[in-house]
């Protein structure tokens, strides 16, 4: 029950702060900005649509499992999701499991920022092509 009135009263600050619009026209403008810069990246696969209305993005970097690249992003400070996030038949029907063990997937809140994004593809360009 506490967590509830913990994010009720985060809801309600953002609320009031901020505004709703504000705060996820940044968050996506956020998640549109990612996308872009990984399309960019050669060995890349991007999940999803490519005009982003939310903050995440869900990618495999070609010869790795998704495992290995979180792995490879945590020795940069880079915190993400690896696996089937819950959502098993849509990865069975995308091919991801046994190709990738699922996917990579990032998110980005209030506090992040495009620095951030350029720190995910620079570690991710040290990866050696497999």
């Amino acid at each position: 029950m506490h967590d509830l009135i913990g994010l009720y009263y985060a809801v309600k600050e953002i609320e009031e702060r901020l505004g709703r619009d504000l705060y996820a026209r940044k968050l996506c403008e956020l998640g549109q900005h990612a996308y872009d810069a990984l399309s960019a990246l050669p060995n890349v696969i991007l999940y999803g649509d490519e005009r982003k209305q939310t903050p995440v993005v869900s990618f495999n970097i070609k010869g790795y499992l998704a495992s290995e690249v979180g792995e490879h992003l945590g020795k940069y400070g880079i915190v993400c999701r690896t696996g089937v996030h819950c959502a098993g038949l849509a990865h069975k029907r995308l091919g991801t499991i046994d190709a990738y063990g699922g996917t990579v997937r990032v998110s980005f809140g209030w506090f992040n920022s495009v620095e951030h994004i350029a720190t995910l593809v620079d570690a991710l360009k040290e990866l050696p092509e497999k």
